[in-house]
């Protein structure tokens, strides 16, 4: 079967500090068996050698597509920038220290070509330590609209496969629009898919996260937009983002979603405050003495 008889895909590289982890990352990146795919990769204005060495790595092929940020744009609008210039008719992010078999684009893509009604697919995935490769969301989305949900808020901090699934480009860009930085901001990506189809998950292939990229450098908050303070983060904006998402749902639905988010944000809340009453040395006795009074009981 010819090259352009397969539907294009994009793959969405944004990276940063990354030198240490090129060279894997672009090589695995060509072991992909799929015959018709574009990368994509945006340098987010990095001071160490990470463009050098992609530019090097690439070499002269025509796949590959690479861009410097003049300034830091911010994680998330660097994410954003490598999916508004790709041209396929399906997309995944790759983060720098991601790696997948080399099937993988060829089973999702097939997956989407032959499940019209999915926005998106994916495969087994896991954690580079994890030994046993048990997989980190291996649960289905396929159902109707009110299991997904029920789905995704019951696991929604392992839902990174869905982040990185493979996406119907046509349903990202009608909601991914630059915005600030703000906690979750990937779990509204998660959401918005959920709520407009079905998602495939298959065991055919499988995707390993790392767990040595941006978010894990010295300096990583420069990574983030002004404005984004990583001390105060809370789930707000991600559910003000969320309930926006939600205009022409089912008022069953989108009481079952007001109820999570409630749960999340009363849960945060309660976390923040013990965090903080936990650093006055006064306070932090008072509540050891209060445990172990309960304890006599």
């Amino acid at each position: 079967m010819k090259k352009n008889t397969y539907p294009l895909v994009s793959i969405g590289v944004p990276v940063y500090e990354s030198a240490r982890l090129v060279s894997k990352l672009i090589k695995s990146l060509k072991s992909q068996d799929y015959p018709n795919f574009e990368v994509v990769v945006s340098d987010n204005c990095s001071n160490d050698m990470t463009h050098d060495l992609l530019l090097s790595e690439i070499a002269n092929d025509s796949r590959f597509r690479v861009f410097r940020q003049n300034k830091n744009i911010g994680a998330m609008n660097n994410f954003l920038f490598v999916l508004e210039k790709s041209r396929g008719e399906f997309f995944t992010w790759n983060a720098v220290d991601d790696y997948r078999e080399k099937n993988w684009i060829t089973i999702n893509a097939f997956e989407l070509s032959k499940n019209t009604r999915a926005v998106a697919s994916f495969s087994r995935s896991y954690f580079e330590f994890n030994s046993t490769k048990s997989a980190i969301f291996n649960f289905q989305l396929e159902g109707n609209q009110r299991s997904r949900i029920k789905s995704f808020f019951s696991a929604a901090r392992s839902s990174n496969p869905i982040f990185y699934s493979l996406a119907r480009k046509s349903v990202l860009d009608k909601f991914a629009k630059s915005k600030k930085e703000y906690k979750a901001w990937d779990w509204n990506f998660n959401l918005q898919l959920i709520l407009k189809g079905p998602i495939i998950f298959n065991t055919d292939s499988s995707m390993i996260f790392g767990t040595k990229g941006a978010s894990r450098v010295p300096n990583f908050t420069s990574h983030l937009s002004r404005g984004y303070r990583i001390n105060d983060a809370n789930y707000s904006r991600f559910s003000i983002n969320a309930l926006k998402s939600c205009k022409g749902l089912k008022f069953k639905e989108y009481k079952l979603i007001l109820g999570y988010l409630i749960k999340l944000n009363i849960r945060e809340i309660y976390v923040l405050i013990s965090r903080n009453l936990l650093r006055f040395p006064k306070t932090r006795v008072f509540l050891i003495k209060i445990i172990n009074f309960w304890k006599t009981f």
